[in-house]
């Protein structure tokens, strides 16, 4: 169970990422299938492309674009500026700006609770989030973690409220 008292938030300048992605529209938590048949996909190009290094160089993002009317789920690997992915993967940029950054590790149920305490302690410390979408950062492949944990980098972008 995940603990507020032992949160760590970083408020820190994140430079641009560019991402080759897929788009996914509907119910997607608690479905880890979604997520490994996008990343088989993406694979299927960037591993004969050679651009794959995970996780020493490519880092897989998870944006959450979210409307009202649907859940969205955008995927995908980081990428050089200049690399162009096939027609079907989209090629994504994250804006650079000023985030709410806290590192997890949690299990695929702890993903919506990580959320949850990252935005109340944005509320308590003084800072709104921005329209822009939040993004995690996984840094592992969860089937090697002894716990079969994911460690993810949750990326709010914020500003500060004023008084």
């Amino acid at each position: 169970m995940l603990d507020y008292s032992n949160l760590n938030v970083t408020i820190q300048d994140l430079e641009e990422l560019n991402i080759a992605a897929l788009e996914y529209v509907g119910e997607y938590e608690g479905n880890d299938n979604i997520v490994d048949k996008m990343l088989y996909e993406i694979l299927k190009w960037a591993v004969p492309a050679k651009i794959f290094n995970f996780p020493k160089k490519t880092k897989l993002i998870s944006i959450y674009p979210q409307r009202q009317e649907e859940k969205r789920l955008i995927f995908g690997i980081t990428i050089e500026k200049t690399v162009t992915p096939p027609e079907h993967i989209k090629k994504v940029r994250i804006d650079s700006g000023k985030y709410a950054v806290a590192r997890f590790e949690v299990e695929s149920h702890e993903f919506q609770q990580a959320w949850k305490l990252l935005y109340r302690w944005i509320s308590e410390n003084g800072y709104t989030p921005q329209q822009k979408p939040p993004y995690e950062i996984q840094h592992n492949d969860s089937c090697k973690h002894p716990e079969k944990k994911h460690i993810v980098d949750i990326c709010v972008p914020i500003t500060k409220v004023k008084k």
